[in-house]
């Protein structure tokens, strides 16, 4: 899918899949990306830019939850604030760069061919190798004024990631895995204890700033380490529990292990059990 957007209007944005549709809403409503809320992405940001002065790839990586996805969508914008790009390739969650490559629309291929069953008497296997060597020499043609966009690529692809090495253009990937010999901005080296508060206090609305409140929010943090979406799920969830900072800290110290998932709900252990059932 191309999107046409009116706050961009010469920038082209490819959408490779349905996964990508949190993109097309963010640039459809010109809104900052989540990321912008908390994280000092302008430094992330910067940091980004310096590595792709050693090479056309560079991965943001880190465990799942820790907001990759969100960063990249932030550069992404960035990059199209300062006119820097003129197309944006995204896929999400890709199985191989190569299944990725063949997936990419280009006006110059058509893809229902090769896939329409009366026209083809290739394998599925053939046909996407077929899409791919078409698309690849396409994708050669293009300078740095495009950026392909691999969200979500969890497998060690060096094949694929050899492949791009070959293009021009910008390629920013996401991942779990560490990948030798490309440059590579981890999610760990950047989210600090007071981007973690700052998040935390984004998600929990009844935050009544006494200093009791404080340093037992700190103390969760410094718990949970660097994990966004846990930060995140434990405000939310003092939202509507009812718990305070303190109560909750005092949970996670008990055994370890602090909250009891059930099937229907969370309850807290030992005297909090039943005032939330």
């Amino acid at each position: 899918e191309s999107l046409a957007n009116q706050s961009y209007p010469n920038i082209e944005v490819i959408l490779v899949d349905d996964n990508a549709d949190d993109l097309k809403r963010e640039l459809d409503d010109n809104k900052a990306t989540e990321m912008s809320h908390y994280l000092e992405h302008k430094e992330a940001i910067e940091k980004l830019e310096e590595l792709y002065q050693q090479d056309n790839i560079v991965c943001i990586s880190g465990m799942g939850g820790m907001g990759k996805s969100v960063l990249a969508k932030s550069y992404i914008k960035s990059l199209m604030d300062q006119k820097k790009i003129d197309t944006v390739s995204y896929n999400s969650c890709p199985s191989t760069i190569q299944q990725a490559i063949s997936m990419i629309p280009f006006e110059d291929v058509n893809d229902t061919f090769f896939l329409d069953d009366n026209n083809s008497t290739n394998s599925n296997c053939d046909i996407i190798s077929i899409l791919f060597n078409k698309k690849l020499a396409l994708l050669k043609t293009l300078s740095s004024d495009t950026i392909l966009v691999f969200d979500g690529l969890n497998r060690l692809d060096y094949d694929g990631l050899n492949i791009l090495s070959q293009l021009k253009c910008k390629v920013l990937i996401t991942t779990r895995y560490h990948f030798e010999d490309y440059p590579e901005l981890r999610m760990e080296e950047i989210i600090s204890p007071e981007i973690q508060k700052s998040i935390f206090l984004q998600c929990y609305e009844d935050f009544s700033e006494t200093p009791e409140d404080m340093e037992y929010i700190e103390k969760i943090i410094k718990f949970i380490g660097n994990h966004v979406l846990t930060v995140k799920l434990i405000a939310l969830y003092l939202n509507t529990s009812g718990v305070s900072p303190k109560e909750f800290y005092e949970n996670l110290l008990i055994n370890n292990s602090g909250v009891l998932i059930t099937d229907e709900k969370i309850n807290y252990k030992n005297n909090y059990k039943n005032k939330y059932k």
